[in-house]
């Protein structure tokens, strides 16, 4: 069994959006093992679900006895929203820019 280290994704989409997903392995060539597709809710879910991606390898398919080359399991996902400065500014905050000419008062 395989396991990485905790992991930070940036995912600019809706909840329903299919996502693609790719899996290499960490010993130095950075290998590809395999690839899956879902959604972010489906990521969020599958800790819950104890929800398994099939990890995918493409030149693999066909060969006799190939099911998967392991399986993805998410052990937690949260989804936190980073606000834009557009949505900052709107949030409250008190921005005050003030030119006099350098006269003094």
């Amino acid at each position: 069994m395989l396991t990485c280290r905790p992991q930070t994704t940036l995912i600019l989409s809706r909840c329903d959006t299919h996502t693609f997903s790719a899996c290499r392995d960490s010993d130095g060539g950075h290998d590809l093992i395999g690839e899956f597709v879902c959604t972010l809710r489906d990521l969020v879910e599958a800790p819950k679900a104890s929800r398994q991606f099939p990890l995918i390898r493409d030149k693999k398919v066909g060969r006799k006895g190939y099911s998967n080359s392991g399986l993805f399991m998410v052990a937690s996902a949260t989804v936190t929203h980073v606000p834009t400065f557009l949505e900052y500014i709107q949030g409250g905050c008190g921005a005050c820019a003030c030119r006099d000419g350098g006269r003094a008062a």
